[in-house]
This record gives structure tokens, C-alpha cells and sequence, in this order.
């Protein structure tokens, strides 16, 4: 299933360039599957998340959703075109008649043209989406298997937030444990825990159903808890390959293989009630989603873990929740069919999930439709300029405000540059190329730690392409600082890096005594050197010590090493091999940034 194009009118703060009767509209077809939509708080980019939610939740009962709006996806090798007024609903179907509802189109009839399920993750306190569109269908799909002994319903728009992390855990501990270890690292499972409601579990003797036999197989004696094993509860649930002297057979990883999957054969018990009599399999999906109903159901009330000896899965950080949380929907619960929602995924996690996050949605590139929200610059660094779409106030994003930055900037700011700048509310570095970023962040990285002082020290990095003062002073007048938001721009102690300065501010003061000034509220500043340093040509290297050139390729200085490869240096600088104490002389230049900040707010 893919996205094409997507026109809204009439839905919230979501409307066209020409204002609210003006139609909202997002081409999908660029991003290859995986859309980002990017703002600030109010742009409108979870009311995209919802609006789709409304429109499915609608379609699959052939109904209206109270706006107005104009679809185009593609499953199965066509196109889909869907057009709804707000009296009207109609669908063009290749090879189908196409009568506008309510004449003569039932949900029968369009449902096998619709994505396979609508998938929500949602990492925030706020339900109302849930409570709107996804609890009425989670309660008529509770209460049909409730009812049936079939095991083949399938709930068509699910919703997965925090309360979900400890049966995704499981589902990857039991179906994708190499997965489930790139999140967070070695994992040995000691034991999986389950506390049961007995009396819930006894009243459903009467009337069974499948959740009810899946429960069974846990717990047949129903014991208010219990307490397995990792090999006892793969035992429970899957039937492995094993050799005449009853030894499991692994194939080239060692990994145990499976004859045919999780046995969900309906035996004795509380499943003698059911009509038919059948042996299939739980595959990772049926599974995950059996445990939720029987939490659902009130037969499972708690699932705690414990892996690696002492550590239980509370432990995990949140961004390991989080990655956990979207590996299960993309991996286990999404199919080619679906469309996955995700609003700010990376919210309060670190960094390095970011880009973790970014390439666990790449694996999927292509077979799986994404759409997530962020206000996250950093995760926008993450991902390649087609797959971004920049709202503003319910609108898609000027490209007129980044024709100008391209423009003044000589075209040297990337796409994904300008926009950092246009909507980011965190601190900036303007800094003259992007090796200078690489060394800061690597040096931030190294003496945060040890040094709390540092700890809120936090920016954003744009590049200016070199030492052009033109340049600079139009990126600041047409762009000054936020509200709460400082800009510093440095340069390097060299020639031109000095030039630039006087260009810009017009400064009298020598280059050995200049400090920093300010134009257009944006701070000025010269690299300052280290008390060790005493030459007066200043580069941004020459933070580093001479003991780690010497260590990188044997020379004097940088200076004058003619050789010297930045990017190999770059590479160096983010190796292991480069340790903390090589980055000292890097406090110079983040004391010089605490002080602004105080002097900005003392």
C-alpha cells in the first residue's frame, strides 16, 4: 500500500496557502514510503496523523468523517482514488462499479481495497485520538472474539503507546531476538512472569474463545502467577526441529529451527466448547496480539521480565522503549498493506537513538507506508531532503523563506539547513564549516561527564561554507534569534576568519585582544585559544593537543602539515582511539559559551 496524495478541507488548522478555505494538500509520492513531517508545537502535523485516522476509521464503514477531503493511494497494483464531501462518499475502484454511497457501496465491497490496517504509535500522555477513533473499534473487535470460536478477526485500526513495551519485549524476546539485541545489546532472558485474574479466568469456562485457550496453554492450572524460564516458555509455544538423540538442530547462527511455529492446536480444557477442532500456528503477530486481548479481557493483569542476571526490563532507557515499541509495529504487527502513524517517536530519547530510529525505518523503505511527526532538527539531519514535509501553522511551509536563505546563502545551506533555522527554538552555532561541528559535538561528548557545568550546554549547528561577511550578515538581519533563543557565530583566528569579523561588525579592537562582539543580537566571536596556545594563528584544530597529531601522523602542527586530511582527521576524532583527555583544550570554548549565556540570562 502506498500513499499518493492526500487533499483536506475543513479539518482543524489544516487548510492551503490561501487560507482556510483553501485545500490542505501533501504529495506523498516522493518520499518512497517514509514521510517526515516536521513543525513546532501547533504546526499541524499530528492533526495530518489524526485526520488520516478519521478517514480510514470511516472508510472501513463506508462512512463519512465530517470534512471534506480527496485520497489517492495504490495496493495491489492500483490506484485507489477516494473523494468524500461532507454529504458524500465515493471511491473509484479499477474494474469496479463506483456508485457514491450510501446508493450503493456497503463496507464489504470497499474494504478489501483499503490498507490492511491502520497502525497508531503514540509515545505521549494525550488519548484523544485512541478514545475518538481506535477504542470503538478495539471494543467491537474485544466483544466479537469474546463471542466466536474463530481465531481469524482481525482488528483493523490498531493503537500501540507505552502500556504496550512489556508484551513488544516479549514478542521480540520469543520471535525476533537478534532484533530485539541491536536495541539493547547482549540480552539473555532469565525469567518471564505472569500474574492471572483466576476468577476471570474460571467464568470464561463457560463460554471460551481463543484468547481463552491462548491463556490456557500458559497458565492450564490457573495459578494466580507463574513464573517461566525462557526454554520452558519457547517449549509452551513452539515445536523445534530436534535429531534422533532429541538434540535441538540450529542452522548457521545457532539458532534452533522451528518445524512449523508456535502450536496453537485447540485441545482439551476450557476450549472443549468450540465448534471445530484444528491445528495452525500463533505466528509473532496472532501472538502479541493475544497477550493485549487477554490483558484486555482481564486475564492477564502484569508481565515482568528479568534478563542478564539483575536487570528487569524496567531498567531500559526510554529511547530503548520507544525503539522496541516501533520495531514491534513495523516488524511484527505492519505488513505491505499497512499504514503506520507515528507521532514523535523520538521525543526525550538521546541522540544516538535518533539516527537508530532513522535506520530501522530505512530497513522498511519501500514495503512498509511511515508517516511520524517530529520537531526534532536533529532527527531531520537523520533523513534525506524528499522524505521531509515542513508545516507552519497548519500550512505547508513557505519555500519562499528557504528560496531567500538559498539565495543569501549562495546556495552553500542545505535544504535541511534552512529549515533549522527557520523553525528551530534551540541555541545555534554558526560555525564555518562542517569539520568544526564534528570536533565540538565529539569534544561535548567526551567532557560532558566529568564536567556538570557543561551539562545544558545544547545547540544546533548551520554551517556558513567559509568566511564570507556579506553572506553572514544577511543570514543574520533576515533571521535574527527566537525568543529565548541565542545564535553565536564563530571563526576561526586565522586571516580571513578575523577579516570576516571586522567585516561584519566593524570592530576596532586588534585580533589579540578581541573577545567577541554583537550585531543584530547574534554574538561574534573569535575561537578563543587555550592558555597553553601562544602562537596567533588560530584554527579550530588546534584545540587538539600536539601529542594527538603526533599520534594521527607523526607532525609538529597543524599548521604545518601539509597533508593533513580534515576529513581522515574527522574520523579520528570520533574513533576510540581519541580519548577524553584529548579534547581539553576544548573547555576554552565552552566556558566562552556559558559566559554569553550568562551574560544573555544572568
Amino acid at each position: 500500500m502506498k500513499l499518493k496524495k492526500l487533499r483536506i478541507k475543513g479539518f482543524k488548522n489544516l487548510y492551503g496557502p490561501n487560507g482556510p478555505d483553501d485545500w490542505f494538500e501533501i504529495d506523498f509520492e516522493k518520499t518512497n514510503g517514509i514521510t517526515v513531517l516536521v513543525g513546532n508545537n501547533g504546526s499541524g502535523k499530528s492533526n495530518v496523523l489524526e485526520a488520516l485516522s478519521a478517514i480510514f476509521s470511516g472508510l472501513y464503514k463506508a462512512k463519512l468523517c465530517g470534512f471534506e477531503y480527496e485520497l489517492n493511494f495504490e495496493k495491489d497494483g492500483k490506484t485507489i482514488k477516494v473523494e468524500a464531501t461532507k454529504d458524500q462518499l465515493s471511491l473509484e475502484i479499477p474494474g469496479k462499479r463506483n456508485d457514491p454511497t450510501p446508493k450503493g457501496m456497503v463496507a464489504e465491497q470497499i474494504n478489501p481495497h483499503l490498507p490492511s490496517q491502520i497502525i497508531a504509535g503514540y509515545s505521549g500522555e494525550e488519548t484523544r485520538l485512541y478514545e475518538k477513533y481506535f477504542l470503538p473499534t478495539e471494543k467491537i473487535f474485544t466483544a466479537q472474539i469474546k463471542k466466536t470460536t474463530r481465531s481469524d478477526w482481525k482488528n483493523r485500526l490498531l493503537y500501540v503507546d507505552k502500556k504496550a513495551w512489556a508484551k513488544a519485549f516479549l514478542t521480540l524476546a520469543l520471535y525476533n531476538l537478534e532484533d530485539l539485541k541491536k536495541i539493547v545489546g547482549s540480552v539473555e532472558i532469565d525469567t518471564i512472569s505472569f500474574t492471572f485474574n483466576t476468577g476471570n479466568i474460571e467464568k470464561s469456562q463457560k463460554n471460551p474463545n481463543p484468547i481463552s485457550a491462548f491463556v490456557e496453554r500458559i497458565n492450564p492450572g490457573n495459578l494466580a502467577e507463574k513464573s517461566f524460564l525462557y526454554s520452558e516458555l519457547e517449549a509452551i509455544f513452539f515445536d523445534f526441529l530436534t535429531d534422533e538423540n532429541e538434540n535441538f538442530i540450529t542452522d548457521e547462527n545457532g539458532t534452533k529451527i522451528v518445524t512449523g511455529g508456535p502450536i496453537k492446536k485447540i485441545k482439551s480444557g476450557f476450549s472443549k466448547g468450540f465448534s471445530e477442532e484444528f491445528e495452525s500456528y500463533y505466528d509473532k503477530k496472532e501472538f502479541y496480539q493475544n497477550l493485549s486481548l487477554a490483558e484486555e479481557m482481564g486475564f492477564i493483569t502484569n508481565i515482568s521480565i528479568t534478563f542478564n542476571r539483575d536487570l528487569d526490563i524496567l531498567s531500559l532507557s526510554e529511547g530503548q522503549k520507544k525503539l522496541i515499541l516501533v520495531k514491534l509495529i513495523l516488524e511484527v504487527l505492519a505488513d505491505g498493506n499497512s499504514l503506520v502513524l507515528l507521532d514523535e517517536p523520538d521525543s526525550h530519547i538521546h541522540v544516538g537513538n535518533k539516527e537508530k530510529l532513522k535506520s530501522m525505518m530505512e530497513e522498511y523503505s519501500g514495503k512498509r507506508e511511515i508517516i511520524l511527526t517530529t520537531h526534532s532538527p536533529t532527527l531531520m539531519h537523520c533523513f534525506d531532503e524528499k522524505n521531509l514535509v515542513y508545516l507552519e501553522g497548519g500550512k505547508i511551509g513557505d519555500p519562499n523563506r528557504a528560496k531567500v536563505l538559498d539565495q543569501i546563502s549562495g546556495g552553500k545551506m542545505s535544504f535541511t539547513q534552512q529549515q533549522i533555522l527557520l523553525h528551530t527554538h534551540k541555541d545555534i552555532l554558526l560555525v564555518e564549516g562542517k569539520t568544526d561541528e564534528t570536533y565540538i559535538k565529539a569534544a561535548l561528548k567526551k567532557l560532558k561527564p566529568d564536567n556538570p557545568q557543561y551539562k545544558d550546554v545544547e545547540f544546533e549547528f548551520l554551517y556558513m561554507g567559509g568566511s564570507d561577511a556579506e553572506t553572514v550578515k544577511k543570514i543574520i538581519k533576515k533571521f535574527p534569534p527566537k525568543e529565548g533563543q541565542n545564535i553565536i557565530a564563530f571563526f576561526d583566528g586565522d586571516g580571513a576568519g578575523f577579516e570576516c569579523i571586522q567585516g561584519i561588525t566593524k570592530t576596532k579592537t586588534q585580533k589579540k585582544d578581541y573577545k567577541y562582539e554583537v550585531f543584530e543580537k547574534v554574538y561574534i566571536v573569535l575561537y578563543p585559544k587555550p592558555d597553553s596556545f601562544k602562537e596567533d594563528h588560530f584554527e579550530v584544530e588546534d584545540y587538539f593537543g600536539l601529542d594527538v597529531l603526533l599520534r594521527f601522523k607523526n607532525q609538529k602542527s597543524f599548521k604545518d602539515f601539509k597533508g593533513f586530511s580534515k576529513k581522515e582527521f574527522e574520523k579520528y576524532c570520533e574513533s576510540e582511539e581519541c580519548k577524553k583527555e584529548d579534547f581539553e583544550g576544548f573547555k576554552a570554548l565552552f566556558d566562552l559559551i556559558l559566559e554569553i549565556k550568562n551574560e544573555i540570562n544572568p
